[in-house]
C-alpha cells in the first residue's frame, strides 16, 4: 500500500506543470450523450486536439440547427479521456475568435499532458445554463494531431 501511495505522489509531482490535473478516467463519462438541450437549444461540439508538446484543446460549440447560440450558456470543465486517464481542466472563451451570426462559440484549454499525435481521445464538456444547471455532452474518438 505504501508503494502505491509513494508512486502516486511521484506521478502527481510529475504532472504539476499541467493546466488542470490527471485522474483515472470515469467510465460513466463514455455514456455521455453527443447532443444535449441547454438554454432551450440542442447543442453539440467539435474538437481539435493538438500535441505540441503538451495537449491543447479547441472546441467549437454549436447549435445543431445553426440558430444563434444561447447567450446564457457557457462551458465549464472538460474531460479528455485517453486510455484509462482523464485530463480534467477548465475551458476559457477564445477572445481572438470573431463573433459569428450563427450558433457558435469557441473555447480553449491548454497545457495538457504529452499524449502522442495519432492517438484518439473522447472529450466530454460541461455546459452551464443561466440558472447554473449543468449538463455534459461528448465528442467521441477525437484524433490528436501535431
Amino acid at each position: 500500500m505504501l508503494r502505491v501511495l509513494i508512486g502516486g505522489c511521484f506521478f502527481l509531482a510529475s504532472c504539476t506543470d499541467l493546466s488542470g490535473f490527471l485522474e483515472p478516467a470515469p467510465p460513466a463519462l463514455l455514456n455521455t450523450p453527443l447532443t444535449v438541450t441547454v438554454g432551450g437549444k440542442q447543442v453539440a461540439f467539435d474538437v481539435g486536439l493538438t500535441a505540441h508538446p503538451g495537449l491543447d484543446l479547441s472546441a467549437l460549440l454549436r447549435t445543431t440547427d445553426n440558430s444563434i447560440w444561447p447567450s446564457a450558456v457557457s462551458s465549464g470543465r472538460v474531460w479528455v479521456l485517453h486510455r484509462n486517464v482523464a485530463w480534467v481542466t477548465n475551458t476559457t472563451p477564445d477572445t481572438r475568435a470573431l463573433p459569428l451570426a450563427i450558433g457558435l462559440k469557441i473555447v480553449l484549454a491548454t497545457g495538457g499532458p504529452s499524449w502522442p499525435a495519432g492517438d484518439s481521445a473522447d472529450v466530454v464538456m460541461e455546459l452551464r445554463d443561466g440558472s447554473g444547471a449543468t449538463q455534459l455532452v461528448r465528442a467521441p474518438r477525437q484524433v490528436i494531431t501535431r
